[in-house]
């Protein structure tokens, strides 16, 4: 009989009486009795992961054995294929005495195997997962002794190995204005791409961006290319959804006003983010961000000599100033060479150089806190 399990009974007897069999010159009872043929077969089967990609190949490797102690012939090997597994060949290989009765064969193993004591047989079972399968991909496979065969432990005569099915899709976003700086009380106009490079189609990505509250009165539209669909447009901050076949595209176009007194930065991130039950492979660019400093806009302004006076026979004059968004002023009789900063007022009294009569010029600029001139 096989290795024999129980309780030691008694010392040293030759025979079996009452289901008692000597073993190492103890008594042992059995807790089974195989008969004249027993053999413990067994079955491994897996394709070392744990999630499989839709349209992607996958192999399966099922080992088989037999620890005896009895050589069995035409043990049968079952694996029916799930229907998620497409154009699925199989190849099979013994060692150790083993025989395969059919070296290879196409769709589901139903054969046998001659498998001595340890001998082996390895199937190598190859398809494609299905581009529409969801869910589970889960494959059992199975051996059984043949008639007039016992087997003392039925619990590793199958073998399951189940992996989840992903939908892959490697989305990405990019945004700029194409800008490093914006003017406060300016137009910002950003421009947001969105694609997908498979190898997975995507109903539903989701693409947002809110805006930052020094952007107001802001608006944006959609086109899409490749195939893709997307909302026209709408106001506000962006929260939409977009249908991307691979190589699809939608481009956004946002577009604002900075307010007038912002200042700092202008930072401005969009997303983009796959479906439930879709799987991005690289989420890291799935996400931008657009960051501009803010700068005060050009002060404006005008002056005014002697009043608006035409002509004047005196070297001092009086310059009425009127000017928006500055802080200090500065002056040049030639444009070229200037004068030092001062604190801007809205009358300045300045002396002309000596010269003949003629056309004189004041040059003034004008310049904010930033400073911007």
């Amino acid at each position: 009989p096989a290795t024999l399990q129980g309780t030691v009974i008694y010392d040293r007897r030759l025979h079996l009486v009452n289901n008692l069999a000597q073993d190492g010159g103890m008594f042992v009872r059995l807790s089974a009795v195989c008969g004249a043929s027993c053999a413990d077969l067994s079955i491994s089967k897996s394709n070392g992961m744990t999630s499989v990609n839709r349209g992607t190949a996958v192999t399966y490797t099922i080992a088989v054995s037999n620890a005896g102690p009895t050589a069995v012939t035409g043990a049968l090997v079952n694996d029916t294929l799930p229907a998620a597994l497409a154009g699925a060949t199989w190849t099979c290989s013994a060692t150790g005495g083993a025989v395969c009765a059919a070296p290879s064969g196409t769709g589901n193993i139903s054969t046998t195997l001659d498998l001595p004591m340890g001998g082996a047989a390895t199937f190598t079972v190859s398809g494609t997962v299905s581009a529409t399968a969801t869910g589970n991909l889960v494959n059992t496979a199975s051996v059984s002794a043949p008639a007039g065969v016992t087997d003392p432990n039925l619990a590793n005569n199958s073998a399951t190995d189940i992996d989840n099915i992903v939908v892959l899709a490697n989305l990405s976003i990019t945004k700029t204005d194409g800008l490093s700086n914006v003017t406060a009380g300016g137009p910002v106009s950003y421009t947001i791409t969105v694609s997908n490079a498979g190898p997975e189609p995507v109903t539903g990505a989701t693409v947002a961006d809110t805006l930052p509250a020094a952007i107001t009165g802001a608006a944006w539209s959609c086109t899409a290319a490749g195939g893709a669909t997307c909302t026209a447009g709408g106001n506000g901050n962006v929260n939409t959804t977009v249908d991307l076949p691979m190589g699809g595209v939608a481009t956004f176009t946002v577009s604002g006003t900075v307010s007038a007194t912002a200042t700092g930065n202008l930072v401005n991130t969009a997303s983009v983010s796959a479906p439930a039950g879709v799987t991005d492979p690289n989420p890291a660019d799935n996400s931008a961000t657009d960051t501009d400093t803010i700068t005060l806009p050009p002060p404006t302004g005008s002056v005014l000599i002697n009043g608006g006076a035409a002509t004047t026979n005196l070297l001092g004059v009086t310059l009425t100033l009127n000017a928006t968004g500055t802080t200090q002023t500065r002056y040049s009789w030639n444009g070229t060479t200037w004068g030092n900063w001062m604190a801007y007022v809205t009358t300045r009294n300045l002396t002309m150089q000596t010269g003949p009569d003629g056309i004189r010029t004041i040059y003034v600029q004008y310049r904010s806190a930033a400073p911007a001139l």
